[in-house]
């Protein structure tokens, strides 16, 4: 009997039958666009920055700078996950990360800084 079943199954499988639902991959992530959110500095500052960005996508490496041209920041797409690099017109600058939700309708996540001044924060972000 297990020598028939074994049988059955491997005809099966070299006919390039399938059981159950085929596999569904998920849709590539694309965050190109304008994003409108604001910055969370839960340092010293405690401050609180409106923020529009314009963010560009090539394959994994994503890339943004801010409207107003005072933050720019570089990364890589790694699953739902942005990791990055960020520099302000200050001359701050320093690591972080935005979890990409809903398909890129939003980002969240966290930065801290890197210079002479020690910084961190949130970022939240949305697709217009």
């Amino acid at each position: 009997m297990t020598r028939t079943l074994t049988l059955l199954l491997a005809l099966a499988v070299g006919e390039g039958l399938s059981f159950g639902a085929p596999a569904q991959s998920a849709a590539p992530i694309d965050l190109t666009g304008i994003y409108h959110g604001r910055w969370i500095d839960k340092g010293r500052n405690l401050s609180q920055n409106d923020l529009r960005m314009q963010i560009t996508q090539h394959g994994d490496l994503v890339r943004g700078a801010a409207l107003d041209n005072t933050l720019w920041v570089q990364g890589s797409l790694r699953g739902d996950r942005v990791i990055l690099q960020w520099e302000h017109a200050s001359g701050n600058y320093g690591d972080g990360f935005w979890n990409v939700i809903d398909g890129g309708r939003q980002l969240v996540g966290t930065w801290d800084s890197k210079g002479s001044r020690r910084y961190y924060g949130t970022w939240e972000l949305e697709r217009l």
